[in-house]
């Protein structure tokens, strides 16, 4: 899910060269450097190499944006997430310098190693590509990528959370359910601004408190955004590196595996598709994650609900962004009236939005 990249190459480049002759003590040249046009609605991307006295490097930088994104992004939490998973396990780049003098590239940024492989895609979504590599795939070997991402998500879950609780901007005392409820409608009140709200999404928040679990679970870190298209494969299906830790939380193991599961529902039901042969049923996904973690998962109904309230939300922002951008008209309905919002009417059995819905796909 990507708005439009607006950082410049060249001058991109030679800031970062300037900016890595103390980091790498000597004379850094930077080249290769590409911007995509294609960035994600919560950093921007620039990947580049540098050589240095004969060492080279292979490193992205994701940069904060200049303005309101679609979240607000804490690179500090982002960077300490990264170097914690990353020494107890789990697959993820290195993370090496973390900027936050805005005057080196407009915003703060943080900079790791490229990791190479493919990720499945968002636009067109990889159920929907016939020409991509997903859908090129025998059945079980969509069933491995499935797999891996699971095992993934398990071992986020298996880090430490004692030792994440101390990670700046990770709380462990907003762990329990009414403290993410709370967190997320604040979210969602932001994303709608004064003087607008959406029927569907706030029917949602009604629900998630009407049905909410008796009680809570053991608190576990949270990947935030456990998905597919935030995995790199490699040529064999094995998962490389896990992306995208801005949502990292520490929160019962269903806060992400409520989100996993709905995904299934998002890249099927939500795009008009039938899920491809090889891709795990949502029951089966969760009889995985039972056994790769050794957990028992619980309500995972209410949190997969919880993932769908969040999703419609976030597609508010996604809406208002897309029309600042000029991505789409002024008039144009998105924020409202999108595949997520109809999807969690459905969920939910909430009046859907009327008229045309719209999405991001093909509208960058």
């Amino acid at each position: 899910m990507a708005l439009i990249n607006q950082l410049e190459e060249t001058s991109t480049g030679e800031a970062l060269a300037r900016w890595l002759d103390d980091k790498l003590d000597g004379q850094v040249e930077v080249t290769d450097v590409v911007v995509p046009k294609e960035s994600g609605m919560s950093m921007s991307t620039v990947l580049f190499k540098a050589s240095v006295a004969g060492t080279d490097y292979d490193l992205v930088a994701r940069v904060a944006p200049a303005g309101s994104g679609l979240f607000e992004p804490d690179l500090e939490r982002e960077f300490g997430v990264l170097a914690l998973v990353g020494a107890q396990g789990v697959t993820v780049p290195k993370v090496r310098w973390l900027e936050q003098d805005a005057s080196v590239l407009g915003a703060p940024f943080l900079v790791m190693d490229r990791i190479d492989g493919q990720v499945p895609g968002d636009d067109p979504p990889f159920t929907m590509d016939a020409d991509g590599w997903v859908l090129a795939l025998a059945p079980e070997q969509r069933g491995t990528l499935w797999s891996e991402a699971i095992r993934v998500m398990a071992g986020v879950h298996a880090v430490d959370a004692k030792e994440a609780g101390s990670i700046h901007g990770l709380d462990p005392d907003a762990a329990g359910i009414d403290a993410q409820l709370a967190a997320w409608e604040r979210y969602y009140r932001w994303t709608c601004g004064e003087g607008r709200t959406s029927a569907v999404v706030d029917g949602g928040f009604a629900w998630l408190r009407e049905h909410r679990p008796a009680t809570d679970g053991d608190p576990v870190l949270n990947w935030g955004d456990a998905r597919l298209g935030n995995i790199i494969y490699g040529p064999d299906q094995q998962a490389v590196a896990a992306l995208d830790w801005e949502l990292t939380t520490i929160a019962e193991p269903g806060f992400d595996l409520g989100w996993f599961v709905l995904f299934i529902r998002f890249y099927g039901e939500a795009m008009g598709v039938a899920i491809p042969d090889g891709m795990p049923t949502r029951e089966e996904v969760v009889a995985q994650y039972e056994e790769v973690s050794g957990r028992t998962a619980q309500n995972i109904d209410w949190w997969e609900a919880f993932a769908a309230v969040r999703l419609a939300a976030m597609f508010v922002r996604m809406g208002t962004m897309m029309v600042e951008s000029g991505a789409l008209p002024p008039d144009n309905q998105m924020w409202v009236n999108n595949p997520s919002s109809h999807m969690l009417s459905a969920l939910l059995d909430l009046p859907a939005p009327d008229g045309e819905s719209s999405n991001f796909i093909g509208n960058r």
